[in-house]
């Protein structure tokens, strides 16, 4: 984004498992300031009108939040690209998508591990999928989504877990969900010994931590 007077370039990571959009503008590791910011208080809030047309609803403005030092986002990348704070891609009402899109908060983007190439998000009109897609589920309860998981499988097997263990529960506490923000992924404790278990049997015992 681009913010400021004059204008600067801000980096935020698109996380979809975060709601809230926000910037890091007090304290900033990079010496940089936002003079739109009020620095002078410890968490600030402000709406920035969208002016594009193809990607917002008419007279849409996106409310960001300003964090101090302590909410610092400490990520560099290997072009010295460095993090300023996160845009919020969730399920709920106060991310990106929700705001300039409130009733059809659509986009798309694209996922490699080729770290020299550059991926573009895209939102409103121009956000398109093509190829084969899954499902995902929506929970009003919580800001994320869901995946319709079956199981899991291990060189061709599948692993002794049933079904229901994946199945999201009606207030958002269980279930599989994708965020973009995560490097990791987190299973619980009854699938995480099953897919342990087959990965023993396959690579030999594991190293316990």
């Amino acid at each position: 984004m681009y913010l400021g007077t004059p204008l600067q370039s801000v980096y935020g990571t698109f996380d979809t498992g975060s709601e809230l959009v926000w910037l890091q503008c007090e304290g900033n590791p990079t010496g940089r300031s936002f003079p739109d910011f009020n620095q002078s208080e410890s968490h600030t809030y402000m709406s920035i009108p969208c002016s594009d047309k193809d990607m917002c609803d008419p007279g849409t403005s996106v409310g960001i939040y300003c964090g101090t030092s302590s909410c610092a986002f400490e990520t560099d990348y290997a072009d010295n690209t460095h993090v300023d704070g996160v845009m919020g891609g969730g399920n709920g009402k106060y991310s990106f998508p929700m705001q300039i899109r409130r009733y059809d908060p659509k986009f798309s983007y694209c996922v490699s591990s080729d770290m020299t190439k550059t991926y573009q998000i895209k939102f409103g009109e121009a956000a398109t999928l093509s190829g084969d897609s899954t499902k995902v589920l929506q929970n009003k309860n919580t800001p994320f989504y869901y995946l319709d998981v079956l199981g899991i499988k291990v060189n061709t097997k599948n692993i002794n877990v049933p079904p229901y263990v994946f199945e999201m529960s009606l207030d958002g506490s269980r279930g599989f969900i994708i965020d973009s923000g995560a490097t990791l992924s987190y299973l619980t404790a009854k699938v995480f010994d099953a897919v342990k278990d087959e990965l023993e049997q396959l690579l030999g015992a594991s190293n316990k931590y």
